[in-house]
C-alpha cells in the first residue's frame, strides 16, 4: 500500500488506542473536515458522487470560478442534477463582474462548515485552487485594509495597461510574490500590488501561521493520477465543452447580457474564457464572428493553458504538507482513511 497510507493508518489508530479522556475530548469539541484538492480533469466530481451521499455529507466547493452565476460550461460545474444527488455549497453565488478571493472563500466555508454540521452532517471541501485550501487550513496571513483608492487606480491602470504590464511591475517589486501567480491572475497581482502601495511591504513578507486552524480537525487527501492520464483527459473535456456550446455561451455573456461582460471583469480573466478575447484582439474580429477556424484556435489554446494550469497545481498539492497523497482509482486506501477519521470521533 501507498506509505503515506500505512503512515496515516497507524496514526490514527495510535490515537484512538492512546489518548488521554482530556484528549479525546480535545478533539470532539473540534468539527472534522475533510478536504479533498486534486489538479483539474483528475475526476473530483466524480469521486465525490461514487464516495459520499447526500443523507450524511454534503460538499463545499473550492473552486475561484464556480463562485460565479452564468458561467457554466467553461468552469465545469458540477449538473444540477449531480448537485440533487450531493448537495454542493459555493457554487452560482456571486455576479461575473465581481471578485472573490481567499478571504471570501474562508469566510463563506467557515460558515458553510457550521451550518452543515449544525444539521448534523459532514462537510467535505473539495476543489482546485489551492489558495483556497491553503487559507481554509492555516487561516489569512495579517494583511493592511484595503485603500480604496489604491484599488481604484490599479483597478484603471489594469484596464488601461493591461495584465502583462502590472505583472512586470510586481516582479521588480516583489519577485517572490510574482514568481507564484501567473501573469494573467489579474485579482492577485492587483492585491499583491494593493499590498505593496498601501504598506510599502512585500505581500511575500506577510506570512501565514505556521500551524492549521484549531477549530477544526482536519483530514487532507490530494488524489492522484498519471500526468499523460490528466493531460488526455483535460484535452477531451475542452473538446466536450466546445461541443456544448462553450462559444455560444460567450457571445451571449459578452452581447446579450444588459451589462455585458468585458476582458477585464474578473469571471473573464480565467482559462477557458480568457482565450476568447485574446483571440479576438490578435484576430481583429469581435468574439460572435468567430468562425469554426477561430473556434479551434481558441479551442487548442485553452486546452495548452489548463494542462500548464494542471501541472502548477501537481507542484502546488505536492507541497501542501498536511496531504495524503493517494491514486483516484485507490477506493480501498481512500475509503480506510475516511473511515478512520471519522471513528476517531465516535
Amino acid at each position: 500500500m501507498h506509505a503515506s497510507f500505512l503512515q496515516t493508518k497507524l496514526s490514527i489508530e495510535s490515537k484512538n488506542k492512546g489518548n488521554s479522556s482530556a484528549s479525546q475530548n480535545f478533539i470532539h469539541s473540534k468539527i472534522p473536515v475533510i478536504l479533498i484538492c486534486a489538479a483539474t480533469a483528475t475526476g473530483k466530481t466524480d469521486f465525490l458522487l461514487s464516495s459520499f451521499n447526500k443523507t450524511e455529507h454534503e460538499i463545499i466547493s473550492a473552486d475561484s470560478l464556480q463562485v460565479y452565476k452564468e458561467l457554466s460550461i467553461g468552469t465545469a460545474k458540477p449538473t444540477h442534477e449531480e448537485r440533487s444527488c450531493l448537495p454542493h455549497h459555493l457554487i452560482d453565488i456571486i455576479e461575473p463582474k465581481e471578485e472573490f478571493g481567499s478571504g471570501d472563500f474562508v469566510r463563506l466555508a467557515d460558515q458553510a462548515v457550521l451550518d452543515i454540521w449544525n444539521r448534523g452532517k459532514k462537510p467535505i471541501i473539495a476543489g482546485g485552487t489551492g489558495f483556497f485550501i491553503k487559507n481554509f487550513l492555516y487561516g489569512l496571513p495579517p494583511t493592511p485594509a484595503v485603500d480604496e483608492a489604491i484599488r481604484s487606480d490599479l483597478q484603471k491602470r489594469l484596464k488601461n495597461e493591461g495584465a502583462e504590464a502590472l505583472y512586470k511591475e510586481l516582479f521588480l517589486l516583489d519577485a517572490e510574490r510574482a514568481k507564484k501567480l501567473h501573469p494573467n491572475d489579474s485579482y492577485r497581482v492587483l492585491r499583491a500590488l494593493e499590498v505593496y502601495y498601501t504598506s510599502g511591504k512585500k505581500l511575500s513578507t506577510f506570512a501565514l501561521a505556521p500551524q492549521l486552524r484549531n477549530r477544526y480537525a482536519f483530514l487532507v487527501l490530494y488524489l492522484t493520477r498519471e500526468r499523460d492520464s490528466i493531460y488526455e483527459r483535460i484535452n477531451e473535456r475542452v473538446d466536450r465543452m466546445f461541443e456544448k456550446g462553450l462559444w455560444e455561451e460567450l457571445v451571449a455573456l459578452t452581447t446579450e447580457r444588459k451589462n455585458p461582460l468585458v476582458d477585464s471583469d474578473p469571471s473573464m480573466s480565467a482559462i477557458g474564457y480568457k482565450e476568447f478575447f485574446l483571440h479576438s484582439n490578435n484576430s481583429g474580429k469581435s468574439i460572435a464572428d468567430f468562425n469554426a477556424e477561430d473556434c479551434l484556435a481558441v479551442k487548442s489554446q485553452i486546452q495548452r493553458n489548463t494542462r500548464q494550469y494542471a501541472k502548477r497545481q501537481i507542484v502546488f498539492f505536492k507541497a501542501l504538507s498536511p496531504a495524503i497523497s493517494l491514486p483516484i482509482d485507490d477506493n480501498l486506501a481512500i475509503k480506510t482513511i475516511i473511515n478512520d477519521f471519522y471513528a476517531s470521533f465516535t
